[in-house]
């Protein structure tokens, strides 16, 4: 990779990181009550592109592990796949800590209701037992770019991507994964 492509991957992965850093909290959806995993077999497409209606209600506590499923009220899931705990990156240099390890985790948003909503995917790691919050990683070269998607989700369709977070290789350990689908949604956890 050339100089100016490296020195354009990190100043596209800095302006990601200031907005998702920009993006910590939410409010609005509410969570169902009963964690579920994803099955869209079946899902089809549909032309509709209303906005959004949204729930301003608090959302529901839920115990969830990655691997699990957050339902809000209008059908709208939100789920953390899996988890990779060392990922290698295509440069070190990529790295704001050189000796840092890179975590990516994939996440799956499925528009279960009958509007189109807008697609504002969170996610952020809080790690060890003091609770420190992950700077977040981008590398395209490993597919780790968060969703690549348009901003608007349209009802039964799905998205997928892959968010990464340095660490410091002692920290592989209580991580805690919060994330919401989009602005007016209230954020939920995910353990590690």
């Amino acid at each position: 990779m050339s100089r100016a492509s490296r020195t354009a991957t990190l100043l596209l992965a800095f302006a990601l990181a200031a907005t998702l850093a920009g993006c910590s909290t939410t409010e609005g959806g509410q969570a169902a009550d009963t964690p579920d995993t994803t099955a869209d077999a079946g899902l089809e497409s549909d032309t509709t592109s209303e906005p959004a209606t949204t729930d301003t209600t608090e959302a529901k506590e839920l115990d969830l592990e990655v691997g699990d499923t957050a339902e809000y009220t209008d059908g709208v899931r939100m789920t953390a796949l899996g988890l990779q705990r060392d990922v290698q990156p295509s440069y070190r240099e990529l790295l704001s800590n050189p000796k840092a390890k890179v975590l990516a985790v994939t996440v799956k948003i499925v528009n279960g209701s009958s509007e189109t909503f807008d697609l504002s995917v969170t996610l952020n790691l809080v790690y060890g037992a003091d609770g420190r919050e992950a700077d977040a990683f981008f590398d395209s070269g490993r597919g780790i770019n968060g969703i690549d998607s348009p901003s608007r989700l349209r009802p039964k369709r799905a998205v997928t991507g892959k968010f990464g977070f340095e660490v410091p290789s002692s920290s592989v350990k209580e991580l805690v994964f919060e994330g919401a689908p989009g602005f007016d949604y209230d954020a939920q956890q995910w353990t590690a």
